[in-house]
Order: structure tokens, then C-alpha cells, then sequence
């Protein structure tokens, strides 16, 4: 918690979207790259900078959720999003019969009258359990879609997602990842039905610069230790 402080109060996971010079992301590059001193939290971080661009393909939770996800704080507690001091976000996609064919996934996403869709299906794999909320993939009747989903519903309820394990992977244990089971839980789509991938691909895109980042940070800090090791 005091790392995923310190990184949010020195943006590395907003500072692109607020300091709009030319530059911001690479800036924000350069920090990822030196504050590289633990990998678990970085994930929710890159997430949560990464989302962005994605949620903004749905301009009203856009407006209402982007101020929290870009404020230079942080705010651990479990509650409902939008009462919140800042938010922090994760990502939900892979599915066992999938893999990385996110086409194939079998989460379904029917629509309600009141412009909600009850998704109901299981994760193989979803980052950063702890987030506030996660982009999911679903199929709703018009295709594989984008979805917000948060743990906390707007009034005050646990949303209907059962965290069923946590994944036991070689490395990168300081963060979790998590089979879910989406139980007749609450979204609200992000983009258009049927364009799920175009919508979400957006944040997928940049998690993986923040993995060529910090494996080139890893890289660079393992060959200069190497070399001080072997001159003195």
C-alpha cells in the first residue's frame, strides 16, 4: 500500500491524461522505468493508466469515474466507486476455453431495461482482484462486447463477483490475479456490442508498453549491477 502510494502521488498512473504537453507519456515512461523497485504493485498501477483511453468509449461513466482514476491519491477501501478518493482499475478477459482467442469466450452479457447487462460466466485469469473495477469481455447479443464492472454497486451492494482463487504463479506474487466466477453480476457497456476488442485493445495496448518498460528497467538495473560487480 505505501508503494502504490507513492506511486500515485507522483502519477505514474495518470500523469499522461492530466499534463497534456508534448512528452507526458514518455515522462511518465522514465519514471515507470526508475520507480521499477517492485513488480506486484506496478500492475495495478499500468492498469489503472491504461484504462483510460478504454473507458472514455463510454463518455457518461467517463465523466463520472475518470477525475478518481487520475487524482494523485490513494484509496485502498472497499466501497462504492463514485464515493470514493481515487479508484484504481483491472482487467478481465481470459477464459479457459480462450486463452488469448478472446473470440471464443462464453461470458455472457443480456441487457436490462434499465440500461444495465447481467453478465454471468467464468475467468481464467483476472488482474488485480483488489481494483475497484474491471473491463470485462462478455458476449451480448450483438457480439463480444466491453463492459464496466465494479465490485461495489451504486448502492452500496457487493456486485455478484465470486473470487474463486487466487492464481499460483512462478513469479510476480506481490500481485494478485484471480479466477472469477461472474454470478448474474451488474455492467454497463463501454464502446458499441460487437466491438468489445476494439474497445478494450486500447488498454491492452498500453499494459504492454508498461511491460516493455519495466522489463527493460529490469534488464538495464541486472547489467549495471553486473558490471559494478565485476570492476570493483
Amino acid at each position: 500500500h505505501q508503494l502504490m502510494r507513492t506511486a500515485t502521488e507522483h502519477g505514474l498512473h495518470s500523469g499522461p491524461w492530466t499534463d497534456h504537453r508534448p512528452g507526458a507519456h514518455a515522462v511518465r515512461s522514465a519514471k515507470l522505468a526508475v520507480w521499477n523497485v517492485e513488480a506486484g504493485h506496478l500492475c495495478p498501477i499500468s492498469m489503472t493508466y491504461a484504462v483510460v483511453p478504454a473507458l472514455r468509449h463510454a463518455p457518461d461513466l467517463a465523466e463520472v469515474y475518470e477525475p478518481l482514476l487520475t487524482t494523485r491519491d490513494y484509496d485502498p477501501v472497499l466501497a462504492v466507486p463514485s464515493s470514493k478518493r481515487a479508484l484504481t482499475a483491472g482487467m478481465s478477459m481470459t477464459e479457459k476455453q480462450g486463452g488469448s482467442d478472446v473470440r471464443a469466450n462464453q461470458t455472457s452479457a443480456t441487457p436490462n431495461g434499465d440500461g444495465t447487462y447481467t453478465i454471468v460466466g467464468h475467468k481464467w485469469f483476472t488482474s488485480a482482484p483488489m481494483s475497484d473495477f474491471f473491463l470485462t469481455l462478455a458476449q451480448a447479443p450483438g457480439g463480444l462486447s466491453c463492459f464496466f464492472v465494479p465490485r461495489v454497486l451504486p448502492d452500496g451492494t457487493r456486485n455478484r463477483l465470486r473470487l474463486q482463487r487466487l492464481k499460483d504463479k512462478l513469479g510476480n506474487h506481490g500481485n494478485a490475479s484471480s479466477e472469477i466466477e461472474y454470478d448474474d453480476a451488474t455492467g454497463w457497456l463501454v464502446g458499441d456490442e460487437g466491438r468489445g476488442v476494439k474497445t478494450i485493445i486500447e488498454m491492452v495496448s498500453l499494459t504492454r508498453l508498461d511491460c516493455a518498460v519495466a522489463s527493460a528497467s529490469v534488464m538495464m538495473t541486472g547489467l549495471s549491477r553486473a558490471m559494478h560487480h565485476a570492476q570493483h
